[in-house]
């Protein structure tokens, strides 16, 4: 019998920890063969003292998540607020976020939404491979940033696969493709009371880890786009701020207000 749990994936498959594939997976993303090493000792520990015979994908990605954090000195996500009455209330997600989901308040079924998809009759269905690049987002931008406002945020373009891509004019190298981005509004930002520069400003004041966050002039959109580059590793996030402003189509490095 193994001394780890059996990991569970969200479509229910289920996968041994393989700790030859761990150990290259950290390498690859930029670690040092000690940094790696040391994270490694960290997760196996995590997991023997996890005491259950499986963990969710989600928890043992959380495990990974903290292991390098505390190898690299990356800033943790904000911990989640003391509950009051005025966030006691709220639910996971608008779509009610269950166990098995790729975050605490995000739905697979969020990312996949598309409604130029579904005018067009285009399959946007998550691949296998872009599951970890989505649950990644959800751990260091989306659920930390849902905390720390203590309101719902709204998914309007998540995962797209090339042909989604094609058709709404994305960049070919849109991360929006690897399941590494999503554009988020507030319904604050929708009813006018608030705009994309004040929640980017909310995504800065909260310590969010990221590689981009841009936000949109109302005539392109009004949200902001927020992504984590899986591929470069904690340390390797840009915490890059871009604006898309009115009546262009390219983007400039400018801090909201």
């Amino acid at each position: 019998m193994s001394a780890f749990p059996t990991i569970v994936k969200p479509d229910g498959t289920s996968q041994g920890f393989d700790k030859a594939r761990v150990y290259k997976w950290l390498q690859r993303r930029g670690l040092s063969r000690v940094d790696s090493t040391s994270v490694f000792v960290r997760i196996k520990a995590a997991l023997r003292a996890h005491g259950q015979p499986t963990i969710s994908l989600r928890d043992y990605q959380a495990i990974m998540a903290a292991a390098i954090g505390e190898v690299t000195g990356a800033p943790p996500p904000p911990p989640p607020p003391v509950e009051t009455a005025s966030n006691a209330s709220l639910t996971p997600s608008t779509s009610g976020a269950a166990p098995g989901q790729p975050g605490q308040f995000f739905t697979w079924a969020e990312f996949e939404r598309s409604g130029t998809a579904t005018a067009r009759g285009i399959d946007n269905s998550i691949p296998g491979w872009a599951e970890d690049d989505i649950t990644a987002l959800c751990f260091y931008c989306l659920d930390p940033l849902r905390r720390y406002l203590g309101v719902t945020l709204k998914i309007t373009s998540g995962f797209r696969s090339v042909a989604l891509n094609n058709a709404t004019n994305g960049a070919a190298s849109s991360q929006h493709t690897k399941g590494q981005a999503a554009d988020i509004k507030t319904v604050s930002i929708e009813a006018g009371t608030h705009d994309s520069g004040w929640l980017c400003r909310q995504v800065l004041n909260a310590g969010i880890l990221f590689d981009q966050c841009i936000w949109y002039s109302i005539d392109r959109g009004g949200h902001v786009h927020i992504s984590y580059n899986v591929d470069a590793g904690v340390a390797g996030q840009r915490q890059r701020v871009l604006y898309a402003p009115a009546h262009r189509t390219d983007y400039i490095d400018k801090l909201p207000s």
